[in-house]
């Protein structure tokens, strides 16, 4: 585990490999790995089956279905969504 994203090991769901996704994720589209696991902490706290039931956002980084369907993100799919 990095020493950046050390701090998230406490989430049950933070695992080497949503690390790794995060890794590449954050070094394609140019953001630091830490502003990016921030997001899925707070959004989700790293569970990949969380679903808000008032706006319907699902998976590990909470995508509602209008924008999983326009980003071609399937939402239950955590590599997909990081």
């Amino acid at each position: 585990m990095s020493d950046t994203l050390s701090g998230y090991s406490a989430f049950p769901g933070f695992t080497s490999q949503v690390e790794g996704w995060i890794d590449d994720a954050a070094q394609q589209y140019g953001i630091s790995p830490d502003f990016l696991a921030n997001d899925l902490a707070t959004e989700s706290s790293f569970n990949p089956s969380a679903v808000n039931s008032e706006s319907g956002a699902s998976g590990i980084a909470q995508f509602i279905p209008s924008t999983a369907d326009m980003m071609g993100v399937d939402p239950m799919d955590e590599q997909s969504s990081i």
